[in-house]
């Protein structure tokens, strides 16, 4: 309870009054003494097939992180099963790619021609409705990631609620990890599409 502040449309993460965040509280554990080379494999889009998403809790082990659609039904219930079999959680954030709107993430998805508190709203709406994830996972976004206006703010607002920010690397142009470092923002990209 201490890492959610309750809304009216659901819960958002925050940080606790003694300072633990959601991004250390739900992370998965791991041997830090061990000096090996780390591998970080996401799967994303879940929640919105059900058949695939019971397949992937079937079949995966607990190392692979798991990232949920903003717009799944039942995501809450999806993510509590997830976490019960030690998946690291994440959500997935949508926006704008090039080519928008004809390519479309869907629902609440940040958009540069969106005011800053419009979109501070829609990321707000993909973090409601779910608890116990660690951050957000850009989705599409080759337009948005290389704005830094628009950016910027979203950034921030993980940062101010203790999340971390996976940038999905749909454009070696995006500025996200790049911003996320020089707010110290917790921080990942993706360097290799498995499977598109």
């Amino acid at each position: 309870p201490a890492l959610v502040e309750q809304t009216d449309d659901g819960p958002l993460p925050r940080i606790s009054g003694d300072g633990r965040q959601a991004w250390v509280e739900y992370s998965a554990p791991f041997d830090k003494t061990d000096r090996r080379p780390r591998l970080a494999i996401i799967v994303g889009n879940l929640g919105l097939s059900p058949g695939t998403t019971e397949a992937v809790l079937d079949a995966l082990p607990p190392e692979v992180t798991l990232s949920f659609s903003s717009i799944a039904p039942d995501r809450q219930d999806w993510i509590a099963r997830a976490r019960r079999k030690g998946h690291e959680v994440l959500i997935d954030l949508p926006m704008e790619p090039d080519g928008f709107p004809r390519s479309d993430p869907g629902r609440n998805t940040l958009l540069t021609s969106a005011s800053e508190v419009e979109n501070l709203n829609r990321l707000e709406g993909v973090m409601k409705r779910a608890g116990g994830y660690v951050g957000l996972l850009t989705t599409m976004g080759s337009a948005f990631t290389v704005n830094a206006e628009s950016l910027s703010p979203v950034l921030q607002t993980l940062k101010e609620r203790g999340l971390l920010y996976v940038d999905g690397r749909y454009t070696s142009r995006t500025m996200g990890p790049e911003l996320a470092s020089q707010i110290q923002l917790p921080r990942a990209y993706n360097n290799r599409f498995i499977d598109a």
